[in-house]
């Protein structure tokens, strides 16, 4: 009897985990398209570097230091998100990039 009930109490606990991770993902991506705009994540200068036949043109977004000089040296990051510039979004890249620039990097997110 008691093996009955940690295995319904087992199954029961890994149903609804499974069913709960997929909103909470959902929730998350959701939260940061609604908010990112409004912590202020975006990019300084987005650079177009190459332009494909199909689909979006190939950009570098860059978040600069806010005591920048136009001809001084700064130290650079660069992130990469990942989709081989075919799918995803630089987007999340952003609060990372913010965090650098106000350490005095240029962060370039591609």
């Amino acid at each position: 009897m008691k093996k009955t009930i940690a295995t319904a109490l087992v199954v029961t606990i890994v149903v609804l985990c499974n069913a709960t991770v997929p909103s909470i993902s959902n929730a998350a991506s959701v939260m940061r398209e609604t908010y990112s705009s409004i912590l202020g994540y975006k990019p300084d200068e987005s650079i177009v570097f190459s332009h494909r036949e199909e689909g979006e043109p190939l950009k570098l977004d860059c978040l600069f230091p806010s005591n920048r000089e136009e001809d001084g040296n700064s130290g650079c990051i660069c992130i990469f998100f990942g989709g081989g510039w075919s799918g995803g979004d630089t987007q999340p890249c952003y609060a990372c990039g913010k965090y650098f620039a106000s350490r005095g990097l240029v962060t370039i997110a591609a």
